[in-house]
């Protein structure tokens, strides 16, 4: 290879431009223009920017400066975004319980089974967890279709819930909430996973963690909104008012979710289906990390789905067991911004952190919570500390060789994990709650809970074990560019 000798230094000629440089293609980087004059690099300082270049190979002069990565106005417009997505996309699904209590006490909806009734919102999470991984693979090809798909979906969910209001049998809101709505909104929300490793690369885990804030916050803010419009107008109306909300907050955040590199539609023929480095699959790093997910989810979810009934063991009031479901959830929006900060810095300290608190917060504050005190504090201190999901992203650093089809593969399949653990947990969790003992008040374990407190520390020992375990791996594991 020839190079460019000026004074004492010798530099490389700079790289040609090729067909990946596309968004059809595999490789991240954009096209980097070269001077007309090779004589003009001995005049111009070569300096380290996070703003790059992107050709639309037309064979003009048409190079355009790319925003930056890891921080200015667009990435954060484009987290802000995100973040209003992950608040009303994830929000009504996570604030079924609220929504199944009202369900359970009122006509026609009464007369059907509790599990019946859980079916709605069992379904739209379980699609909301799964499809992302098949979405982002059909619009990374056809990338000139993501807007449309993003619009038409916009108009779906909101028709579908909107018509839910006259619904008057159960088969008609789990088709039109849990599988239209699901549909519609995982489609909406595919762009943030197909764009989000464009954006961010050095702070990828502090960003995730803030998007899923956006999971905690509308956690806490949510059920109270929707309790307050079920018992002052009901369900019917409830459904009305959501449409409302979605439609205004879904249209301002597609339009702020921009993709850093604009898709340049290749004239000699799509990129591969699957165009990643399928090498991760099988490297224990990333085996490490969906085990810790399994472990981090069956640690979490008997908490998310359980503390209400453990916090009405001590009060009947609903204001109270909202409170306390609500400082969970608040806690958690800091927790998640909290563990991706440490995942960023440190992987194997994060995965460690949130098991080992996990195992002595269940075992003390949970097993010896005595008062409506204790168990708010516990309340506070799970939700802050028990955010392993917010690492996901840090481990694509050591495995997708900063391809951002590889790294939207990785995250999908970890939220693959989460989604297939919600949907077989309830089940283990009523096999581990002993209703007979729900009046008893023993030491530790107090109200039939006793078998799910030393479930979760397990649990949370296994995830703070394959803490331990990730330093090691990713020293030996971790794939690095050449």
């Amino acid at each position: 290879m020839t190079t460019i000798t000026t004074g004492s230094s010798t530099i490389p000629p700079p790289p040609l431009p090729t067909d990946e440089d596309a968004r059809g293609g595999d490789s991240p980087s954009p096209t980097v223009q070269t001077a007309a004059d090779p004589s003009q690099l001995a005049l111009e300082p070569v300096t380290p920017s996070r703003i790059s270049t992107f050709d639309f190979g037309d064979g003009e002069d048409s190079a355009k400066a790319l925003p930056p990565v890891d921080g200015g106005r667009h990435a954060w417009q484009f987290l802000a975004a995100s973040f209003l997505l992950e608040i009303f996309v994830w929000g009504y699904a996570f604030s079924f319980a609220t929504i199944l209590v009202y369900l359970q006490s009122h006509d026609p909806w009464q007369q059907n089974s509790l599990s019946a009734l859980s079916a709605i919102g069992t379904t739209q999470l379980g699609l909301l967890y799964v499809l992302p991984t098949f979405a982002v693979v059909v619009l990374r090809r056809y990338g000139e279709y993501v807007r449309l798909v993003q619009w038409t979906s916009l108009v779906v969910s909101c028709c579908s819930m909107f018509l839910s209001s006259w619904a008057t049998q159960l088969w008609q809101l789990v088709v039109l909430q849990g599988f239209l709505c699901g549909v519609a909104n995982t489609l909406i929300f595919a762009p943030v996973f197909l764009y989000f490793s464009d954006w961010w690369v050095a702070r990828r885990g502090m960003a995730w963690g803030v998007i899923g804030a956006g999971n905690g916050f509308g956690g806490f803010i949510l059920p109270w909104l929707i309790n307050a419009v079920l018992e002052a107008k009901g369900s019917a109306w409830m459904c009305r008012v959501w449409t409302a909300f979605t439609a205004v907050t879904f249209a301002a955040s597609i339009i702020l979710l921009q993709p850093r590199i604009p898709f340049v539609k290749p004239t000699d023929g799509r990129a591969p289906w699957l165009a990643v480095d399928w090498r991760f699959s099988h490297n224990p790093v990333f085996l490490c990390m969906a085990i810790s997910t399994l472990f981090a989810s069956l640690a979490y979810l008997p908490v998310a789905n359980y503390l209400a009934v453990y916090a009405a063991s001590f009060s009947s009031s609903t204001m109270t067991i909202n409170l306390v479901v609500g400082l969970f959830n608040l806690a958690a929006c800091g927790g998640c911004i909290l563990v991706g900060r440490i995942a960023d810095y440190s992987l194997t300290l994060g995965l460690t952190l949130v098991g080992l608190c996990g195992l002595m917060l269940s075992l003390t504050a949970w097993g010896l919570a005595d008062t409506l005190g204790k168990v708010y504090a516990f309340a506070v201190l799970f939700g802050l500390t028990g955010q392993q999901a917010a690492a996901s992203a840090a481990v694509t650093k050591d495995l997708s060789l900063n391809s951002p089809q590889t790294s939207t593969l990785i995250v999908t399949l970890l939220a693959a994990v989460r989604g297939a653990t919600s949907l077989f947990i309830p089940v283990v969790l009523q096999a581990l709650y002993d209703s007979r003992h729900a009046k008893e008040a023993p030491t530790f374990g107090k109200y039939g809970f006793l078998r799910m407190i030393v479930f979760v520390g397990a649990a949370s020992a296994g995830l703070a074990l394959c803490g331990l375990l990730m330093g090691g791996l990713r020293r030996k594991y971790a794939i690095k560019s050449n």
